[in-house]
């Protein structure tokens, strides 16, 4: 994943932390009757020796800089430079990462202040502290006699060794002039002087203390590049970078072809107003099965006939903006939505790959076919590769039972790091009726699509889920193919309704192949696979069906024999209750959203009934209810807490578009 951010690959609690390596004076200048007060940015002159995390930063202020009591409006920041050391010629810095932090407005007094998340440092990389307030400075005026707004208030020791460059701006703000395409301008503006502000550098992964107990500790890390960038509304966005999305429900009351027309119309419309008129790079439909895929993509390349395009069927409804769209249930498995997404990038590229049912075999259930699948994404994905730009991500869509073998081809063909994202086709009851398509090829059954995605501002990405663990533990011990057979050399299934009390057995029916589909009970009692060693993420498994003559479980991912087991427990209440509790903490990077798509579980979409709506209007508010959409899979692909690309049922994931342009590469 391009994250800047956080270092690539690192776990949490996966390295001790080094001792602390202060970048700066340590002991910080005490006198206050000397200060300095004309900047809005201070930049320590002092390289990074080694890759590490910031984790605190102490100041010494001396006066009330400009800013809200509560000491909201500053950011620590790393820099780079694109030639030599930090200097008066080197004419300017680059940007790379921001994190907000939050300071104490005390007199004279020294402070350390904790980065949550830490911010990450690439050696050689310089770090700084700013002041973003628009507020006046109090007492203090410009030398062109205006007030100054956002500057800091630091202590200087002149008679001190250690050198530290300020940036002066008159009035405390860079202009867009002063600042193009992320660039610091230098020249004539600095000035070497010694201020109350060190940080402590320190090696290792985050650790517990860094990732606390949020479970989208990954995403505030990944998209810590979206912290201090500003609202992104069109004067903030990239030049050339938007995103929009619609959606309609219409009434069942006109005909299928009509219907599907309609909606078209009315998403593409919401679409366009949303994206002021600019020609799309790429669109994404979700749909469910009650409208035609055939119509969809007919529909959409008239529409957009220049546009590349994909689709993928959806459980029940799709979430567009904030807002659960469904047509009003009169029947099971008769809900009609139809939602768009859509971005318009002029420096992104974004390829698309059909593979048609016919590349992939009938059976996923059989090895053979799953390892064919995987072999021919692949092949695909590294052919459609070869001499191109790394795709920035990879989004992807597949037919269910296929979905594994679909991530890991994709995994095989792209470079580790490159997020790969995406969800299972779904119907509105089960009954097989999915679809997908794209502008590459036809309609599929069982095919897939694969968009690779080269976007020109930075993403991120992360999947999880609300469930929490209960103390029933177990290592899968048989195995074959999606078929859970033992548990600890027990019958999986009569594990599984020992740890459940046979509540996940309630109200079953049996099909006409003798197993009982246990689906919609076990939604609330799936299995986990723990992804960290505190047992706080997981990786979850649906069960879906059960084979009383066999003992065994068949889920809706696969497992190794020697996987470790938890069942894990969840209700309509606690689990968004969780899911919204984990939103809100993001919420605040997500503000600086260009926008976001979504995977969502249709498993949980059945389970919930009543209670939809409310969750999935709710969960979109980790897109700041920006330009978003969700759909509803039986299935969902994306990132786990070790930044990991890996396959789970009855989970959330988003991938999102910052306004920060994607560093060129030097």
């Amino acid at each position: 994943m391009p994250d800047r951010c956080a270092s690539p690959g690192v776990k949490a609690s996966a390295a001790p932390i080094q001792r602390a390596h202060v970048l700066g004076l340590a002991p910080l200048p005490a006198e206050p009757t000397r200060l300095y007060r004309d900047a809005h940015r201070v930049v320590l002159k002092a390289k990074a020796p080694f890759a590490g995390y910031v984790r605190e930063v102490r100041l010494r202020l001396h006066g009330r800089p400009a800013g809200p009591a509560d000491g909201s409006g500053w950011d620590v920041c790393s820099y780079s430079t694109r030639a030599g050391d930090m200097g008066e010629a080197q004419g300017y810095l680059v940007e790379e990462c921001r994190q907000a932090i939050r300071v104490k407005h005390l007199l004279h007094e020294e402070q350390a202040v904790r980065v949550a998340p830490p911010l990450y440092l690439e050696a050689g990389q310089y770090v700084g502290v700013q002041n973003t307030s628009g507020e006046l400075c109090d007492g203090w005026r410009a030398s062109g006699g205006g007030a100054v707004r956002g500057g800091v208030c630091l202590s200087l020791d002149d008679e001190s060794e250690h050198g530290q460059y300020v940036w002066k701006f008159e009035g405390g703000v860079a202009s867009e002039r002063d600042w193009p395409r992320g660039q610091l301008k230098t020249a004539g503006r600095l000035k070497e002087r010694h201020v109350g502000f060190c940080a402590m550098l320190s090696g290792g992964g985050p650790s517990e203390k860094d990732v606390g107990k949020d479970v989208f500790a990954p995403v505030h890390r990944a998209v810590g590049v979206l912290k201090g960038l500003g609202v992104a509304d069109a004067k903030g966005a990239p030049v050339g970078v938007c995103i929009g999305a619609g959606a309609c429900a219409p009434h069942r009351s006109r005909s299928a072809n009509n219907t599907t027309q309609a909606a078209l119309k009315t998403a593409y419309s919401a679409v366009s107003n949303r994206l002021g008129g600019a020609t799309p790079s790429l669109i994404v439909a979700a749909y469910t099965c009650m409208h035609e895929a055939k119509q969809v993509a007919e529909g959409l390349r008239e529409l957009a006939p220049n546009t590349p395009f994909v689709g993928v069927s959806s459980c029940q409804g799709v979430v567009a903006n904030g807002l659960w769209c469904s047509s009003k249930k009169t029947a099971p498995g008769n809900q009609t939505a139809l939602g768009l997404w859509a971005i318009s990038d002029d420096g992104g590229d974004y390829q698309i790959i059909h593979i048609p049912d016919s590349a992939l075999g009938d059976d996923p259930d059989d090895l053979t076919t799953r390892q064919l699948a995987q072999q021919v994404v692949a092949d695909r994905v590294a052919a459609a590769t070869t001499g191109r730009r790394t795709p920035s991500f990879v989004l992807c869509f597949s037919a269910f039972g296929f979905s594994e073998a679909v991530l890991e081809g994709v995994k095989d063909a792209v470079d580790d790091g490159v997020p790969v994202f995406g969800g299972t086709a779904a119907d509105n009851d089960v009954t097989e009726k999915w679809s997908l398509f794209s502008s590459e090829g036809g309609v599929s059954q069982k095919g897939v699509v694969v968009v690779l995605g080269r976007s020109s501002v930075e993403v991120a990405c992360c999947m999880t889920s609300g469930f929490k663990p209960t103390e029933r533990k177990g290592v899968a011990t048989k195995v074959d193919g999606y078929w859970l057979k033992e548990i600890d050399d027990r019958p999986a299934l009569a594990m599984y309704n020992e740890w459940t009390n046979s509540e996940g057995m309630v109200g079953l029916t049996t099909n006409s192949s003798g197993t009982t589909l246990i689906k919609d009970a076990s939604s609330w009692q799936p299995l986990g696979v723990p992804l960290d060693d505190a047992d706080k993420e997981f990786r979850v498994l649906h069960p879906m069906k059960a084979d009383s003559a066999a003992g065994s479980l068949k889920l809706a991912g696969s497992v190794t024999e020697g996987t470790n087991l938890t069942l894990l427990r969840g209700d309509a209440d606690s689990l968004v209750d969780h899911l919204l509790e984990s939103c809100e903490r993001i919420e605040v990077e997500a503000k600086e959203c260009l926008g976001a798509f979504m995977i969502l579980c249709g498993g949980l979409v059945m389970a919930m009934e009543e209670e939809i709506k409310e969750v999935y209007e709710k969960l979109t508010d980790v897109g700041g209810k920006r330009a978003s959409l969700g759909m509803c899979a039986f299935g969902e692909q994306g990132p786990n807490c070790n930044r990991e690309s890996m396959h789970g049922n009855l989970m959330f994931g988003v991938l999102m578009f910052s306004n920060k342009p994607v560093r060129p590469t030097r």
